[in-house]
């Protein structure tokens, strides 16, 4: 099917296939009077800022469409004329891609607006002309048309628009062309959904499964959601039996948003609690959250030294407060670090499992419940491949669930229903995500080796061996603020993202290095040495165009 202009075929097929197209529509042509253009097609469409063309099949005419400038509008204001597609060739898309042609076309020519006329029983140019954005307005000339459409070619927000997808397609690039070991980045998520999913996004749905009886006695009810709901909760039992739990949520946004809802849910104004203090690796934004809600926070003891939380100085602690919750929130650390001495502490007790839970999943570290914690809390992105959500999962279905549950239904309207039914999808992969937690953990363990070898100052947790539960983490120590901050602007411009922070443990500025989303698009041990080497390189004598052209060649691997 091609799309060619009218000066490539005879002018009495095209006025044949038009007389045909108004008996199609119980009207006839007038060729000496409104039809008139017809016989002079190059007077009225050849200049080269309008057009007509014709649709092609086997060299038969089955589609036109005309563009013509409208009067007196000082070429601002263009016309589309005799859109016609043949009866037997209609519903297939055509009508719809002539449209976007000569919408491209008068864009490009420098027509700000574009109109169209149509008459009431073409209901399908109708459809087409308001889903493509066409508006109606008044009658704008002489015609036996009934109905006048208006579309405006660059809208208000067209420059925004142009800025973003600029941004949009720069990004993506810009990421195909990096190595992403910001140990927080969020992987790539697997590509497993159909283009048939676009419905789900913003679409309103509960993951209750509700009874006739239950929904006649809603204050409100939507149709059309029972075959989502039942597949939510399915997806809900395959998590919460991976992590070994009895019931799974995830109608939360993020593991901040997770924060703030289940403490809502589980305490009061005035309560203790305590968590994991930011100098051992615990999220930055907890404390205050918490605070704001009226809680009074106690942070476990920090042993600087052996760079983990001091278990003698913190049960004293807890035995002085009695914190109602305890929550182990660490967004980051070097080590998968042993908290099964909590398990006969009198508290309902919270893990972050964000940076854990491919690994988690795999079997490669305990799962905290056998800790004795009641409530996994995580993110869905940072560790493994799926959606920007969180969730939540209940070891059982007790009290402080129930509370959970009300609390969510009441602090949230709706759900994601496009995440939730990717975080079900991606467990296809599962052996992949076998794999790839611990193949991030080899890479992890290999890359420290060979930094340190490199002389680089990278903070060793676990040398040679797995046995201390190493992370998929690396810290390199600076000397200055300055110094971490020109190291990681070295390693952007070769292509190399990392994570520039201060370090826990009062280790001063470095760089966050992670080995997650580097492994799953494609780093392999193999690649370790060569990638330490750059590293170095770059943290030693900065960059150069050499250096870059090893990275580049890095990455085609």
């Amino acid at each position: 099917m091609d799309i060619v202009e009218y000066k490539q075929l005879d002018s009495q097929k095209i006025i044949s296939f038009i007389r045909s197209a108004h008996k199609n529509i119980s009207k006839t042509i007038d060729l000496n009077g409104k039809d008139a253009d017809l016989l002079d097609l190059e007077t009225h469409y050849g200049t080269s800022n309008v057009g007509f063309w014709c649709v092609l099949e086997n060299n038969q005419i089955i589609g036109t469409v005309g563009l013509r400038s409208v009067q007196k509008t000082n070429n601002t204001c263009a016309e589309i004329r005799r859109l016609y597609i043949q009866p037997q060739w209609q519903n297939k898309g055509i009508g719809s891609r002539l449209i976007d042609f000569v919408i491209n076309h008068a864009k490009l020519n420098g027509f700000k607006l574009l109109r169209a006329t149509t008459s009431f029983d073409r209901t399908v140019i109708i459809y087409i002309l308001q889903k493509k954005g066409f508006y109606q307005i008044e009658k704008y000339r002489t015609s036996s048309a009934d109905l006048f459409f208006e579309k405006s070619l660059y809208p208000k927000y067209q420059k925004l628009y142009d800025k973003l997808s600029y941004s949009l397609n720069e990004g993506e690039k810009f990421f195909k062309d990096t190595l992403i070991l910001n140990p927080v980045e969020n992987i790539p998520e697997m590509e497993v959904l159909k283009p048939c999913t676009s419905y789900l996004h913003g679409l309103y749905n509960t993951d209750s499964i509700r009874s006739s009886k239950e929904k006649i006695n809603t204050k409100i009810q939507f149709s059309g959601r029972d075959i989502i709901s039942n597949d939510v909760n399915i997806i809900y039992r395959e998590w919460a039996n991976l992590l070994q739990g009895d019931a799974v949520s995830m109608r939360l946004l993020s593991g901040l948003h997770a924060h703030t809802i289940v403490f809502m849910a589980l305490t009061s104004i005035g309560d203790h609690v305590a968590i994991l203090p930011e100098a051992a690796g615990g999220h930055m934004s907890t404390k205050a959250i918490l605070q704001r809600l009226g809680l009074v926070v106690h942070e476990l003891e920090v042993d600087y030294i052996n760079k983990k939380i001091d278990i003698r100085r913190s049960l004293d602690m807890f035995k002085k407060y009695s914190p109602k919750v305890i929550f182990i929130d660490r967004s980051e650390g070097l080590v998968y670090e042993d908290f099964s001495w909590l398990k006969d502490v009198p508290a309902y007790k919270i893990f972050d499992a964000s940076q854990y839970l491919t690994n988690i999943i795999s079997k490669d570290y305990p799962n905290p419940f056998q800790w004795g914690f009641h409530l996994i809390l995580t993110t869905l992105h940072k560790n493994l491949p799926g959606p920007q959500r969180a969730m939540i999962c209940t070891k059982t279905k007790d009290e402080n669930w129930s509370r959970i549950k009300s609390g969510i239904s009441t602090y949230v309207s709706n759900m994601h229903v496009f995440s939730i039914y990717s975080a079900g999808i991606i467990l296809k992969n599962y052996e992949e995500l076998l794999a790839l937690s611990k193949n991030m953990l080899n890479n992890a363990v290999k890359l420290e080796q060979e930094l340190h070898t490199n002389g680089i100052r990278v903070v060793q947790s676990c040398p040679f061996s797995l046995q201390k539960f190493h992370t998929h983490h690396l810290w390199v120590q600076a000397n200055s603020q300055e110094a971490a901050f020109n190291w990681y602007l070295t390693l952007e411009r070769l292509g190399i993202l990392t994570n520039y922070r201060k370090l826990p443990y009062n280790l001063g500025y470095g760089l966050r290095l992670g080995l997650s989303a580097a492994t799953y698009c494609g780093l392999c041990e193999g690649d370790i040495p060569e990638l330490a080497q750059i590293i170095s390189k770059a943290i030693k004598n900065g960059y150069s165009d050499h250096l870059k052209k090893i990275v580049t060649n890095l990455l085609g691997r």
